[in-house]
């Protein structure tokens, strides 16, 4: 019997939006590639080079896979509509307004979001992991 590693999507809107949770799920997905088999997926348009939501929902039987959300405005229409998949939701802020069940892991990028989830989803599992912080950060120290 062998083990079959999952493979992690990382949805978006779509690319190249110049916004800080997008950033940071960018680089999120950035390091998960050095680990694992980890893909960015597009869910309202089609772009070159990138894998389009539909499309895998058809090919992927979800069994050895997880998707992460991260977009707040679009997070509970992506919760129903992959509720038959492995969803993980990475939350960088708070208050949009939705609950989520059980089954979806709540990933948070501050202990305060940690806490808000903790008291509006407890029984997710939920994680804290801080963003990811490349060499290509300048401590400029201003004041």
């Amino acid at each position: 019997m062998s083990a079959t590693m999952r493979k992690i999507y990382f949805l978006y809107p779509k690319m190249n939006l110049n916004v800080g949770g997008y950033l940071a799920q960018v680089k999120l997905l950035e390091a998960a590639k050095q680990a694992c088999l980890a893909k960015a997926v597009t869910y309202e348009a089609r772009e070159d080079g990138i894998l389009f939501l539909d499309s895998v929902l058809e090919q992927d039987d979800g069994k050895d896979s997880i998707y992460i959300i991260h977009w707040g405005p679009h997070v509970a229409d992506l919760v129903r509509r992959l509720s038959d998949r492995n969803v993980a939701y990475v939350s960088y802020i708070t208050g949009w307004g939705f609950t989520l069940p059980p089954k979806v892991t709540v990933i948070t990028g501050s202990k305060h979001t940690q806490a808000y989830w903790g008291r509006y989803s407890p029984n997710s599992l939920i994680h804290h992991l801080p963003c990811v912080i490349f060499d290509d950060f300048i401590n400029l120290e201003c004041q």
